[in-house]
């Protein structure tokens, strides 16, 4: 199983294997498929199969960004 969980650090969507910086990518070049695999990851009751870029990403900046602000 893997360990694989997902941040938002330094203005980049983080991988982490284990809690541990692993890839990382700018907000703007995230590919979909791992955009979509974090927001899941978030939220396991998601349905985000369909969602288009821009939907994922204003998904992503709320849960990732804004919530975790306040």
């Amino acid at each position: 199983m893997k360990h694989i969980s997902y941040d938002f650090l330094e203005g980049q969507l983080c991988e982490l294997f284990h809690g541990v910086p692993h890839k990382a990518w700018a907000i703007y070049e995230v590919p979909d498929d791992v955009l979509r695999q974090a927001l899941a990851w978030n939220d396991k009751d998601g349905d985000f199969a369909e969602c288009d870029r821009q939907s994922m990403l204003e998904i992503f900046l709320h849960d990732f960004v804004v919530s975790r602000a306040k």
